[in-house]
């Protein structure tokens, strides 16, 4: 972990993933996160949206881990919430990046998560 005055930062660590499936919700799953940050005050990565509590950035190849382990392959839109270190943090947006790589490397697809702390009025 890394910290400095503006946030926390986690790198490789393992969230656990609540999934969205219609109305329901699917067991929680361990996810490897790439990076996770949370903020000391709401930031937002663009001026004038809403504000973030903390971020989660999945790279695609631990979403498919998922699918090798029999988890069904759900759109990564439909994550509903990560828990990490018995907090959870509901997903308000996501947004899908894409690195494109040199040398016959293939290309990065990775998702970022803004998130909100749940609320103890929200649990179920």
């Amino acid at each position: 972990m890394q910290s400095n005055t503006q946030h926390k930062e986690y790198e490789d660590v393992d969230l656990e993933l609540i999934l969205r499936s219609g109305n329901s919700f699917l067991p929680a799953q361990k996810i490897k996160c790439s990076l996770f940050r949370i903020y000391s005050e709401p930031s937002s990565p663009y001026p004038g949206f809403s504000k973030y509590e903390a971020m989660a950035r999945m790279d695609n190849r631990h979403i498919q881990e998922l699918a090798e382990k029999g988890y069904p392959i759900i759109d990564p839109k439909s994550y509903a919430s990560f828990i990490h270190e018995g907090i959870t943090w509901d997903v308000y947006d996501s947004t899908m990046y894409q690195i494109k790589q040199e040398n016959n490397n293939p290309n990065i697809d990775y998702w970022d998560y803004h998130l909100n702390k749940k609320l103890k009025s929200d649990e179920q």
